[in-house]
């Protein structure tokens, strides 16, 4: 036999799988083993497959000259064969008749080892075959040492399996010399019985050298064996002819490897012709056997253990067939081992548990997929692409490992490659389930997200809430923002938005054709948020207090909304076409929360505060009939949220500023849809904000609001640093809930430890005050002259005007994450606005006198209860609700003015 091996450059064997090549089918040996002439004539072949580089190549030929080990560098490939001729030497042009197994033999002793031999003889006395053994172990070993055991009946069939390693010898085998090891040990069968021979072989597995051979003597005639061993011989190789490719299946879960097949005939003797089987021990099962743990901790069946200490070998290579062959039998205890430590919270365990299971059954699906999940969850995304693509080459047809080759990609900032994957998925899948849109989910929102970095590396949810990812992103936001439309899943969400404004053009025109005109009624709003009231709560109360000719409910969608994350994500945010019926899914939704389906039924605009998941589930599933309005905020810009929403089943869109309208319609291309929009402020009545200010409040800044790297207060740090410089005098009071610096993490902790060493750096201790959260806003404020703004990115910020309503003059920073889009003048025209700390200073210092202050209070408060009050803001705000309900059928005098 000739092996092949590929090594690195440190000399290792870089996949003992890769061992050995198959004789061609067809070939005819005859009656010698010329390993040369076979090689000559092409009769080899093998693809090998290797995912590292290899530095050089070894072709060892067995039963020639063994040991004589050929050595070349890959650029040596191109002159092997001349080096085959050049380093082996023919065989002898006459041999002695059957002699050719014993020369081959003499050959390795010779070649290999130098006095001092031992061989061990098995077989049962007064048989032929224990004299063929004898004469060719004789033959072998003429100047060795040659210990003969006597099995006076055929190996017994009870023996037990042994451990790999074990000592312990049973039945007739108890003969077994235990004080030595042997270079060979020959083995004569009185009988065949594949399982007893197995057996066998474990028992002598200890008494052999690691370096040292066994040979199996079997009978060349099959005919005259029992009908059983021929049964047994096709169940187990699937051929009842005895070949190598059958006797390697028959051995492959013992320590033994074959390496030749060899006829011996001796005529001398008058003996039957005997096919030799030549095996050495594994090299993998002496990597198992001499890991640290691995064999005790089966023998125990400490899977987890087992894993762990078979893990650094599995990671060397993702192909370990004769490793599998060895210890696949335990794929499905590593596999449970895993779901069970996972449902522990024993991480650790896991992803061991899963590798072993997955390489040690490299034939199972499901066990692939499980280890890719697994790996990518753990973040290791260069192993985990090459045990996809190694099991992808195993299992070609797989789809589902085709569909964790997508989620691999959208892991690694390949999310288009992965949407062109997944498209590729759909086109061959005639049906979806859930599993399916669960993973197509994932793709999509991971690809949302590698869209918004623009190339920043972060693992933050919402990136563009990072200063640096947001100035790299919005200086080119159509081009960055293209990216998501070139993806083939887009343009399923596109078809969707189509589909379903079609879907709700054709319920109304239903609905107008029967006749059924909207009642003479006020017209009915059932405001939605998905938890967060903060910004509604002012326009309830405007409802609850005033006779506004609308009638208005609410609904929490909170509940509903965490039920759609844990068991429908894919709602959300996988395409409806993808199998989805919106009238099913919005029938079992109300099944299950009849209050919903009431209150939907009861109105006639559903207002969606807030344009994240529930208004993108809204816009797909509402009912077709019912209008649906959003209102989105600078938050909501800055998140994937606006991806996902379907356009078609949206009625008109509020917007809380003018340049979140123009930063969303660059990035969502909002306004190619047609439904109306309009930009309209918070409500807040501010009518008994002002307040007289305190004598120091023409020395104190203020900000309200400032635990967060958004808020910036660093910049207000600076701003006070600077003003005292020529002042002492000056405070700044920070408003709100303190950091609470055990829940911060990445950016936000580095931003916290920053602003504490600012602090510190310039001794401002006593000129900051820290104010804790309030409600009462103008008594927290009677002491603050100057209200800041110092943000990367707002829509509105309510604390400025909130601050300017009690009489502070405001100093407000132009958003730098927003400017480009017209931020702030689109909130607060003709208010004076600074970009550097230089600039604010001027602005506070040329209003920090007496009478120069007290008209710039008064000018703050004119402006904020002019523009931003709610008795400002509601006509506005009624106008647009009654565009977009558009209640076809109300008689002119009952439409709300």
């Amino acid at each position: 036999m000739i092996a092949v091996r590929f090594l690195d450059a440190e000399g290792t064997i870089l996949d003992p799988a890769c061992e050995g090549l198959s004789i061609s089918e067809g070939t005819r040996l005859g009656r010698y083993f010329y390993p040369l002439q076979i090689l000559k004539r092409g009769a080899f072949s093998k693809e090998f497959s290797i995912d590292a580089p290899v530095a050089m190549l070894e072709i060892e030929i067995l039963l020639w000259r063994p040991q004589t080990t050929a050595k070349y560098t890959l650029e040596d490939l191109k002159f092997l064969s001349t080096r085959f001729d050049r380093r082996f030497a023919d065989p002898p042009d006459t041999l002695p008749e059957g002699s050719s197994y014993a020369w081959a033999l003499s050959e390795i002793a010779a070649a290999s080892r130098e006095g001092g031999l031992a061989a061990l003889d098995i077989g049962a006395h007064g048989d032929q075959a224990h004299v063929t053994t004898r004469h060719l172990v004789q033959a072998l070993l003429p100047d060795g040492r040659v210990d003969c055991v006597r099995v006076a009946q055929e190996l017994r069939p009870d023996f037990r399996m042994l451990t790999p390693g074990a000592q312990v010898l049973a039945g007739d085998l108890g003969q077994l010399p235990r004080q030595r090891q042997y270079h060979l040990v020959s083995l004569y069968p009185h009988a065949y019985n594949w399982s007893t021979i197995a057996s066998a072989l474990e028992a002598i597995e200890p008494l052999l050298y690691d370096s040292g051979y066994l040979i199996v003597g079997l009978a060349s005639n099959l005919s005259g064996q029992p009908e059983h061993f021929r049964k047994q011989l096709q169940s187990q190789s699937g051929s009842t002819e005895l070949s190598l490719h059958t006797v390697s299946e028959i051995l492959k879960e013992s320590p033994f490897e074959p390496v030749g097949l060899v006829a011996a005939i001796d005529r001398e003797h008058d003996l039957d012709p005997i096919q030799w089987v030549i095996a050495r021990k594994k090299r993998v099962f002496l990597l198992v056997r001499d890991t640290p743990g691995l064999v005790d901790s089966i023998a125990r069946s400490a899977w987890a253990d087992a894993a762990v200490a078979v893990e650094p070998i599995l990671r060397k290579s993702t192909s370990h067939s004769q490793l599998a062959a060895y210890l696949g039998q335990y794929a499905h205890q590593f596999a449970e081992t895993a779901k069970i430590a996972g449902e522990e919270g024993r991480q650790d365990a896991v992803l061991p548990c899963r590798m072993a299971a997955a390489m040690l059954k490299p034939e199972s699906e499901a066990y692939s997929v499980e280890l890719l999940s697994a790996l990518r969850s753990a973040g290791e995304y260069e192993f985990a692409e090459r045990f996809c693509q190694a099991a992808l080459k195993r299992l070609p047809g797989s789809w589902s490992l085709r569909m964790q080759e997508a989620l691999l990609q959208a892991a690694t900032d390949r999310g288009l490659e992965a949407s062109f994957t997944v498209m590729e998925y759909i086109r061959a899948m005639p049906r979806f389930n859930g599993s399916m849109r669960r993973s197509i989910t994932v793709v999509m929102r991971g690809f949302a997200h590698e869209c918004q970095r623009a190339g920043v590396v972060t693992p933050h949810p919402q990136p563009l809430l990072l200063p640096e990812v947001a100035l790299a992103y919005n200086a080119e936001v159509e081009k960055n923002a293209q990216r998501w439309y070139e993806s083939p899943l887009t343009k399923l969400l596109a078809f969707d938005n189509i589909q379903r404004a079609a879907d709700r053009r054709a319920a109304r025109a239903t609905r107008h054709a029967q006749g059924r005109a909207a009642p003479r009624r006020r017209t009915r709003i059932l405001f939605l948020s998905g938890g967060n009231w903060k910004f509604v709560i002012n326009i309830l109360k405007y409802f609850e207090n005033h006779d506004t000719g609308f009638d208005v409910r609410t609904y929490d969608f909170s509940s509903t909304e965490e039920s759609l994350a844990k068991d429908h994500l894919h709602e959300i945010f996988a395409p409806v076409s993808l199998g989805l019926d919106p009238y099913e899914v919005w029938r079992r939704t109300v099944e299950s929360d009849a209050t919903l389906g009431e209150l939907v039924e009861w109105s006639d605009l559903v207002f969606c505060e807030w344009a994240g998941s529930h208004a993108i589930w809204l816009s797909r599933f509402l009912p077709a009939d019912k209008r649906l309005l959003v209102r989105l905020h600078s938050y909501e810009a800055f998140s994937q949220w606006p991806f996902f929403l379907n356009y078609g089943g949206i009625d008109g869109m509020l917007f809380v500023a003018g340049h979140i309208r123009s930063f969303a319609d660059k990035q969502f291309r909002m306004l190619e849809h047609g439904f109306p929009t309009a930009v309209l402020p918070n409500f807040n009545d501010m009518s008994s904000f002002a307040r007289p200010k305190a004598p120091s409040a023409r020395r104190t800044l203020g900000m309200v609001g400032y635990s967060n790297m958004n808020k910036d207060p660093i910049f207000a740090v600076r701003v006070l640093e600077q003003l005292r410089r020529r002042d002492a005098s000056w405070r700044l009071k920070l408003v709100g809930h303190p950091w609470n610096e055990a829940a911060l993490d990445g950016a936000e902790l580095a931003y916290y430890r920053e602003f504490k060493a600012l602090v510190a750096e310039h001794k401002l201790e006593d000129a900051i005050v820290f104010s804790g959260y309030s409600k009462d806003i103008p008594a927290v404020l009677e002491g603050v002259g100057f209200i800041l703004s110092c943000s990367w990115r707002e829509g509105t910020h309510e604390a400025l005007l909130e601050g300017m309503a009690t009489g502070a003059v405001p100093v407000l920073r132009r958003w730098p994450m927003v400017s480009p889009f017209g931020a702030p003048e689109s909130t607060y025209p003709r208010l004076e606005c600074f970009e550097t700390v230089d600039q604010a200073v001027e602005i506070v210092t040329s209003h920090a006198g007496e009478r120069e202050f007290a008209e710039a209070s008064r000018r703050a408060i004119a402006y904020a209860m002019g523009n931003f009050d709610e008795t400002a803001v509601f006509p506005r705000f009624a106008e647009f609700l009654n565009l977009v309900a558009d209640r076809t059928g109300i008689e002119e005098g009952t439409r709300n003015a």
